[in-house]
Parts: C-alpha cells; sequence; structure tokens
C-alpha cells in the first residue's frame, strides 16, 4: 500500500472548528477514515485537548508500536536503525 500525503497546510486551514469531542472525531473518521485515531488528551490553560494521529504508513507505524510496548517507552531514537521512519509514519494533530 502506497503511503498516504500528510495533511497540508491548505488542508489545515480548512480544518472546522470543533463545538464537541464527537463533532472532531466523526469529521476525522469520515475524512480519514482507519488512518485516523485519538492518541490522548490533556488539558492545557485548564481547557481539555485531545491529540490525534493521522497514519500515514500503516505498516511503519505498527512497528512503531511494537517496539514501544517491546522496549516498555514512549521515546523513540530517530538515529537508531531499527527505528527509522518511525516518526514519518503518523502525523499529529491537536
Amino acid at each position: 500500500m502506497p503511503m498516504k500525503l500528510w495533511i497540508s497546510r491548505e488542508e489545515e486551514a480548512e480544518i472546522p472548528n470543533f463545538t464537541s469531542l464527537e463533532e472532531a472525531r466523526k469529521y476525522f473518521k469520515e475524512k480519514y477514515e482507519d488512518a485516523f485515531q485519538l492518541s490522548e488528551s490533556f488539558k492545557i490553560d485548564g481547557e481539555q485537548v485531545y491529540s490525534y494521529m493521522y497514519i500515514v504508513d500503516r505498516k511503519k507505524f505498527n512497528e512503531m508500536q511494537d517496539y514501544m510496548e517491546k522496549h516498555n517507552t514512549r521515546l523513540i531514537d530517530a538515529g537508531n536503525p531499527e527505528t527509522k521512519g518511525f516518526m514519518e509514519s503518523y502525523q499529529s494533530i491537536l
């Protein structure tokens, strides 16, 4: 399967302002299907913020998930040949 393209700045500018988590989730799921998933949520200045991942290379992304589980880490050493391409396998969306 060929790699998907990252979301461009132009596409990013067209993303609407959402009024709820469900509205955002529905929009991204309809547009990006299974390439879109919730990453984590956290608070910034008292406001709940949700971080998503747009997966552009599913094979490499799954390798990264396996690596993190095997090594019990969330940190990826980009200079390690074993982890090459992991960070390029997805795009973060806030």
